[in-house]
């Protein structure tokens, strides 16, 4: 990887692997040292935006497609192989035939890790601090700091409180907002 490649794409001060296609008519902003690893691929339609905070990193293979936009904040890890789309690229009716938006921004907070082969659905927040694990389909929003893993349900949620102490909302039964041990 080179700053060489970031210059050569629009971008300067921020690293673009081999192999990296930056394509469309939008606009990239890609803050000071941010990465861009091997064969990631993005399009950015007309009007949109694709802002990536500085010290940022999408993974190898990442997919990114943009249509209204997508904001990455600062020092968030994308792994290997994720993919964020803004849009569902074609129309969707409800049952009573109302048109649902066919686009929506994505915002993904600061310090957010999204784990392997997660995909990232238009609209969807993710707040700062959030964990996202592999393999994970994001369709709705994730607070700060909560973790979104690829079952059915909320394995666990950890949220600090006052020390070191935690408490593990997602038990259930008779230790239901015991604190969990550290």
């Amino acid at each position: 990887m080179l700053r060489l490649r970031g210059y050569r794409h629009g971008v300067p001060g921020a690293k673009v692997g081999s192999g990296v296609q930056l394509g469309g008519p939008g606009t990239y902003a890609l803050g000071a040292g941010a990465v861009v690893r091997q064969d990631a691929r993005a399009w950015v339609g007309p009007g949109a935006t694709l802002t990536v905070g500085p010290n940022a990193n999408l993974g190898i293979r990442n997919i990114i497609n943009v249509a209204a936009g997508l904001t990455i904040g600062a020092h968030t890890e994308l792994s290997w192989d994720v993919q964020i789309s803004d849009t569902d690229f074609h129309d969707i009716a409800h049952s009573d035939g109302v048109q649902r938006p066919r686009t929506a921004p994505v915002v993904i907070g600061e310090h957010v890790l999204v784990g392997a082969r997660a995909m990232i659905l238009k609209g969807v927040t993710i707040g700062d601090g959030a964990i996202v694990g592999a393999g994970a389909v994001v369709a709705s929003d994730v607070p700060p700091p909560m973790r979104s893993w690829p079952a059915t349900r909320l394995v666990s949620s950890v949220v600090p409180t006052t020390g070191s102490e935690r408490v593990d909302h997602a038990r259930r039964g008779p230790y239901a907002g015991v604190p969990a041990r550290a």
